[in-house]
Order: structure tokens, then C-alpha cells, then sequence
């Protein structure tokens, strides 16, 4: 999960828990933080019910217009996307015909 550093604020983490780690990119090689411990992810539906949950690394990256959540973790949360441009998705669980908008 890589977020923005008012991101990580927001939700209370101290970044002396984070440690610099070295990024190869598509454009090169940065630094990024990375926190030591794995936290828990939800995934909520539209009422705030837990649909599933994982651990997951966090990432800080100051260069983020929006917070990511890797390929390992959108599977791990049993998302199945429908389309990524539309922000439309269903659960694993989800009954046929249910499908899902991205909360922006």
C-alpha cells in the first residue's frame, strides 16, 4: 500500500516508525520510507462493514497524488475489477449482478 505523508498523519502513524528503503522505478532508482511492521487493511462497503481484511507494508511517497494499493493486495482483499478507468469492482463474495463504484 503506498501512501502520501498527510496520508500516513492522517491515520496516526508516526514516520520514526518507517524505514528508508531504495526504490528502482520505471524512470530510476529513489528512496522511499517503508514502515517496519505490516498493518491491517479493510475493505469496507458502503455502510462500513468489513467485506475482507490483510497486512500489508506501507509506503510513503511524497510524490503521490493518490494513495496505491499493490496487484498481492488487491487480491488478498478479494477485489475482482471490472474496470479500473470507471472505478467499477465487485467482492469475491459479492452475489452475481453486484457490482461496485470506487469511493473517491
Amino acid at each position: 500500500m503506498v501512501l502520501r505523508p498527510e496520508d500516513v498523519e492522517e491515520l496516526g502513524l508516526p514516520l520514526g516508525s518507517f524505514d528508508v528503503v531504495e526504490v528502482e522505478l520505471a524512470v530510476g532508482r529513489t528512496q522511499s520510507l517503508i514502515s517496519r511492521d505490516r498493518v491491517v487493511v479493510e475493505l469496507l462497503d458502503e455502510q462500513g462493514n468489513v467485506l475482507s481484511s490483510t497486512s500489508a507494508y506501507i509506503v510513503v511517497d511524497e510524490n503521490l497524488i493518490e494513495p496505491l494499493i499493490t496487484d498481492a493486495t488487491i487480491d488478498a482483499l478479494g477485489i475482482n475489477v471490472i474496470s479500473f478507468k470507471r472505478g467499477l469492482w465487485k467482492h469475491v463474495n459479492d452475489p452475481p449482478g453486484v457490482i461496485r463504484r470506487s469511493v473517491t
